[in-house]
């Protein structure tokens, strides 16, 4: 229930401040840290608790109140309240706090002040003990002494900034306090029902399509429907039977229903309300020792890294349970990128789900209803002691921006992609990569340079690995650098390290020699693979499109791709020639002769199973076309120069044909003059 939160009620009582050292209110009265003015005076813990001491005997009441102040103070919140916060943090709707205890400890743990409801006040606060108003300030710094004899403050006492009557703590205190601010406390109840509000979500007809349904034996939601709503779970920490907290807490389950969990923690009163069977656990022992047993568990619980992104690549990157819903996914990447969080009946029917494996994409892809988690089968590995991977795809929403965890897992992606393009263009590995004369030796020289690389990065590649070794460390960095390809920077790296590393160059060279060591394997395993790059889409004119334009120059101001655009034409009898690169893009001449039509592909390494062609037959710049390829399905489909009437050659006309290529090196656009 805690790892599938999608928010979390806290009710806190006297045992949460118990397990810090701080006594419950019956035996602050007792021990050796009690104030001393009890015995001295002969007054009981409940008489000097009466607010009317600081109209009667002022000095008297900050004497008995500053020893209360400085005694929650010099306590520490214990490690409980840490553990709680974390949790609350994962929340999409994050956390709400009720407590009973006036000691400040949540609010000295670091609780969010807007998220907290302190039902009788808190020490950290001080109010006017008239009062003259209903405001509230934080506590000064109480550079006050006592008498040790009258047990009496000594000297002036704080005051009311607007009055000038004597302050006090903002505590509900004994024998009716009617000067109790309760202004205050109406606001952090306005905020608490504002909370609850969008954590309840009204129980009606959901708009996301796809959403899954199902019932238990009693008649119950099951767990899988209740995670379409906002799952609350509810979390009472050392709260005693009849308490103000317990009483709301039951309050608020009855009114969340299926969608309420509740964990009960207390060493005596534990017991629950039968309506909640099958939706409260008891653990009978004390906060502290619950929370921390409790985070224990978590920690052996399997998590999973998922990367939510819209179409532009904004989003998040969480960390949740591998049956974690689509939907719970959404809420928390909304709340790690600052949006609203909306329930589920406020979701636009246009706003889908599709999960993806970070390595093959579009390949390997499942659309998801609002309750379906991620299959198993798009988790990819991205390393030692790195938690399992796969993005989920949001389409009709936009985030608008990146969670500050993605943008550090894109931060190290970068890193990475970077280092290999660095290595793969460096002069040294080029001049080796023009002397390898076949397959095995291209994947060794790969090799070689990852395992300089990727052991500064976390993959502890060596040289020494068995192949089935390097193999399974590959995919995992493969999937790694692949998680990052929504970033285009990232992107543009990947597709630089196909072509400078040599790994495209594999296809038009020959198989390894006799008895090489990759003889055996397919020389693409073992080095970094990535998604060929594929021909755009995009219809094209006369000239290159201001995209494919934007891209070569890219190419000739950074990295030069190699001559991997062939070009097979009927002025060559179809034998593949490569095609040269004039700075910007790659060219061929054509001299017209006997014949008044020339017709052409584009092939990628030389090889007719990478064809690159035109969606239409005699395709030309006056005809709008889409790039297809690479594949071996065009038979049939060329550009043709001469066809068209206002492409019409003579015998002795020469054409230049130009193809612009994307930043992968793909062909992009196709043009002559």
């Amino acid at each position: 229930w805690l790892t599938r939160a999608d928010a979390l009620f806290i009710a806190s009582g006297s045992g949460m401040g118990a397990d810090a050292g701080l006594p419950t209110f019956t035996a602050s009265a007792r021990g050796p840290n009690a104030w001393p003015g009890f015995a001295a005076s002969g007054r009981g813990l409940e008489e000097m608790c009466d607010a009317r001491w600081f109209e009667d005997d002022p000095h008297l009441a900050w004497g008995f109140w500053l020893h209360q102040c400085r005694r929650c103070a010099d306590v520490r919140p214990h490690a409980g309240y840490e553990v709680a916060r974390a949790w609350a943090a994962e929340a999409a709707l994050g956390g709400f706090v009720i407590t009973s205890g006036v000691d400040s400890h949540w609010a000295a743990s670091g609780w969010a002040q807007p998220r907290l409801m302190e039902l009788h006040g808190a020490v950290h606060w001080m109010q006017c003990s008239k009062p003259c108003s209903a405001e509230v300030w934080p506590l000064p710094d109480l550079s006050l002494t006592t008498d040790a004899s009258t047990h009496r403050v000594v000297g002036k006492l704080p005051t009311c900034p607007k009055c000038g009557a004597v302050a006090r703590p903002f505590v509900e205190m004994c024998g009716g306090d009617a000067a109790f601010s309760t202004v205050a406390l109406s606001e952090q109840r306005a905020r608490l029902e504002a909370w609850l509000h969008a954590a309840l979500e009204p129980r009606g007809d959901h708009a996301a399509a796809g959403a899954g349904t199902g019932a238990d034996a009693a008649g119950a939601p099951s767990e899988r429907q209740g995670a379409e709503r906002p799952l609350l779970v509810c979390l009472e920490l050392g709260c005693g039977p009849g308490s103000v907290p317990r009483k709301m807490l039951d309050d608020i389950m009855d009114r969340a229903g299926g969608q309420g969990r509740l964990i009960r923690v207390n060493p005596r009163h534990f017991a629950v309300k039968p309506a909640f069977a099958g939706r409260a656990v008891a653990v009978p022992c004390g906060a502290l020792l619950a929370l921390q047993r409790l985070q224990q568990l978590e920690s052996y619980a399997p998590k999973v890294s998922v990367v939510v992104e819209d179409e532009a690549g904004n989003g998040a990157e969480l960390l949740g349970r591998p049956d974690a819903s689509a939907c719970h996914l959404f809420r928390k990447a909304l709340a790690a990128t600052g949006c609203a969080v909306p329930g589920l009946s406020e979701i636009g029917s246009d706003v889908t789900f599709t999960a993806q494996s970070v390595q093959l994409e579009k390949r390997n892809e499942a659309k998801l209803g609002a309750s379906d988690s991620i299959p198993a089968n798009l988790l990819c590995s991205v390393g030692e002691g790195r938690p399992m991977i796969a993005r989920l795809c949001v389409s009709g929403f936009s985030f608008g921006r990146r969670s500050e965890r993605l943008v550090a897992h894109l931060h190290a992606v970068g890193r990475l992609s970077g280092a290999l393009v660095e290595a793969y263009h460096a002069p040294e590995y080029q001049r080796r990569l023009a002397e390898c004369k076949d397959r095995g030796e291209v994947t060794e020289l790969i090799r070689a340079a990852q395992a300089q690389i990727l052991p500064q990065h976390g993959f502890p590649l060596s040289g020494d690995d068995e192949f089935s070794e390097a193999a399974r460390k590959l995919s995992q960095m493969q999937a790694f650098l692949m998680s990052g390809k929504c970033e285009p920077r990232i992107a543009e790296h990947l597709d630089w390290t196909m072509h400078l590393s040599g790994y495209v160059k594999m296809a038009g060279l020959p198989p390894p020699k006799e008895g090489g060591y990759y003889k055996s394997r397919p020389a693409s395993q073992g080095v970094l693979a990535v998604a060929m790059p594929t021909a755009t889409t995009t219809p094209q004119g006369r000239g290159a499109t201001e995209e494919s334009a934007s891209a070569s120059d890219r190419w000739a101001g950074t990295h030069r791709p190699p001559n991997v655009v062939w070009i097979a034409g009927t002025w060559c009898k179809y034998e593949p020639r490569q095609m040269q690169w004039d700075g910007s893009c790659f060219v061929e001449t054509v001299e017209f002769t006997g014949r008044r039509t020339e017709s052409f592909q584009l092939v990628i390494g030389g090889r007719w199973d990478a064809a690159v062609y035109p969606d239409v037959p005699d395709a030309s710049p006056y005809v709008e076309h889409k790039l297809r390829g690479p594949d071996g399905q065009g038979h049939g489909k060329n550009w043709t120069l001469g066809r068209h009437p206002e492409d019409a050659a003579h015998p002795g006309d020469r054409f230049k044909i130009s193809v612009a290529v994307s930043a992968g090196g793909a062909p992009a656009a196709v043009a002559w003059r």
